[in-house]
């Protein structure tokens, strides 16, 4: 867990540039998501869809944007913003 970078960085990897742990990090980070509570993971992603960039771009460009969009899809879905969130998951993972 240590070696898996802030949650920022993980989600702007493009699919090719995946390695084993950042993908075994994105299940546990969904699967965090969904321990939440029912609706959790929906909340989630539907917050993502609102500010998601036109096809086929996948990440936002702009940093600030990204961070505002993942801010509040983690707010909507986990009532944290998204450092809170990054070290909840990690915390919630490694006890598991």
């Amino acid at each position: 867990l240590g070696q898996v970078p802030p949650f920022d960085d993980l989600a702007s990897l493009q699919f090719d540039e995946l390695e084993a742990a950042d993908i075994a990090a994105a299940m546990a980070i969904v699967q965090w998501i969904e321990s939440r509570g029912p609706g959790a993971l929906r909340r989630f992603l539907d917050e993502l869809r609102k500010r998601a960039p036109a096809q086929p771009q996948r990440v936002i460009d702009n940093m600030a944007v990204r961070f505002a969009c993942y801010e509040a899809a983690f707010k909507a879905a986990t009532n944290l913003g998204v450092r809170e969130a990054d070290q909840a998951w990690r915390a919630w993972t490694a006890n598991r």
